[in-house]
């Protein structure tokens, strides 16, 4: 008896240890999605994307589907940047890369029973794009003003040397003698 209660335990802790299973990483399931609609697997992409996306993702799957002439997603330059993941309690942000033209896109995933899902509602998606017009809008306040001080720059170096040319004429002015 000793030896079947012995046996049972050990296949119990064989059996709960073995299935423990590691979840993946919020960068894994956003490159997993990204993969899954490449290949037009969009049931597995469908399995990767948070419950209350599901409507939203229906509609970009029959989009997409029904589109294809039209379609001009290519997700074959597109890598997920592991290290950029953020992980605030339950969400995560990850950013995909178009290798193309270095433009970043930050994805938001929730995370889940079973694990980290790619969020695909509304404030979600609305979130990412106002992240991605700040971000358009900072570029663009960084080259104003590095415009800006080069054209100062430009305008203080060009006043110096007008100031030595004004001091050279002067200079030359006293050395030469007028002779009537």
């Amino acid at each position: 008896m000793k030896k079947l209660l012995l046996l049972l335990g050990l296949f119990g802790f064989v059996l709960f240890t073995g299935c423990e299973q590691k979840s993946a990483t919020p960068a894994e399931v956003l490159n997993q999605f990204l993969d899954a609609v490449k290949h037009n697997d969009f049931s597995k992409a469908r399995s990767l994307v948070t419950a209350e996306s599901i409507p939203t993702f229906i509609t970009m799957e029959w989009t997409l589907q029904n589109n294809k002439e039209q379609n001009n997603i290519s997700l074959d330059s597109v890598v997920v940047d592991t290290e950029s993941t953020i992980i605030t309690g339950d969400s995560a942000t990850v950013k995909a890369i178009e290798l193309k033209n270095g433009e970043a896109i930050p994805f938001i995933l929730k995370k889940e029973i079973g694990g980290w899902k790619v969020s695909l509602q509304k404030a979600d998606i609305a979130e990412m794009i106002n992240s991605k017009i700040k971000e358009k809008i900072d570029s663009a306040m960084i080259t104003k003003d590095s415009l800006l001080n080069k054209i100062g720059d430009l305008a203080d170096s060009t006043a110096e040397k007008l100031n030595n040319g004004i001091k050279k004429l002067d200079s030359l002015g006293k050395n030469i003698q007028i002779k009537l």
